[in-house]
């Protein structure tokens, strides 16, 4: 992200190693939250952050969410199966209208 850009033409995809799951990926600390606390500063940019459902509780509030099922097994498990979350920063477009439209589009 240039320093310069005012968040018109950039978008940031964020997908760390969910809260509580941090070992699979060789973290020591739980870095998601400062992940998401890093995006909470910046409003005015398109940001997208993956997680499970209440991991951002207090931090992303007022953004966006589009839950939804993996529908498979990961983790060795399924008890966050359908707990998988895509939080949407508030310069984002409405994630309701974009699929509504989405739908339509290919009905």
């Amino acid at each position: 992200m240039h320093y310069g850009d005012k968040g018109a033409s950039t978008a940031v995809f964020l997908d760390p190693p969910y809260v509580g799951f941090e070992r699979l990926y060789g973290a020591q600390n739980p870095v998601a939250l400062d992940v998401a606390r890093w995006a909470a500063e910046r409003p005015n940019v398109r940001i997208a952050v993956c997680g499970h459902v209440g991991d951002y509780a207090g931090i992303l509030d007022g953004w966006q969410v589009h839950e939804w099922s993996r529908g498979r097994l990961t983790y060795g498990g399924g008890e966050t199966t359908d707990l998988e979350a895509i939080w949407f920063s508030p310069a984002c477009a409405d994630v309701a209208r974009v699929r509504a439209e989405q739908t339509e589009m290919f009905a």
